[in-house]
């Protein structure tokens, strides 16, 4: 299993997020659950409203599986604004790339387990200091390397106010149709 303290060697993370364990534990399922071979993430706040076995049998080719930001925020954008980190800490491939939203994920974990998936995410743990928690660390893990699900698996709109002019209000039509 995973050692934060020890991996971490006291560093100071830019978010408080990452501050407790339980915020990467997404990131270590294929540790917790050894014999697992997919997992179906839902974050605390996800609303459920029909059967999701369709999404955990999904057809997939890469380890995860998730739905594109509703936002559609370019992810060089969004770590060069709120992670004062340096533009050449992202791979050219990945500059203008919107990111996707990790509280809906299928998880492939035998596509996980073959890779060395963990050890990169940790490097790109160290190398952003933790900034926007596992939601920076996967897309930049993966970029184009994921599974589309679409937007009916993760509308995200009861946020919207955080989005600001991205999403000033989720028609209801998507929330009922999702």
């Amino acid at each position: 299993a995973f050692d934060f303290g020890a991996a971490f060697n006291g560093s100071v993370f830019r978010s408080n997020f990452l501050k407790v364990p339980q915020a990467l534990v997404r990131l270590y399922l294929h540790e917790y659950l050894p014999e697992v071979p997919r997992v179906l993430w839902l974050d605390h706040d996800t609303v459920v409203k029909a059967d999701v076995g369709e999404l955990y049998r999904m057809r997939m080719r890469h380890a995860l599986a998730a739905a594109w930001d509703a936002s559609r925020w370019i992810l060089l954008r969004h770590v060069l604004g709120n992670c004062g980190l340096e533009e050449t800490l992202i791979p050219a491939s990945l500059r203008n790339l919107s990111r996707f939203n990790s509280g809906v994920l299928v998880f492939d974990l035998d596509r996980w387990r073959s890779g060395a998936i963990t050890q990169s995410i940790q490097s790109w743990l160290q190398a952003t200091s933790g900034c926007d928690g596992d939601q920076l660390l996967l897309n930049l893990q993966f970029g184009h390397d994921f599974d589309e699900i679409g937007w009916r698996w993760n509308v995200l709109g009861f946020n919207a106010v955080t989005f600001g002019s991205y999403l000033k209000e989720m028609p209801r039509r998507c929330i009922e149709e999702a």
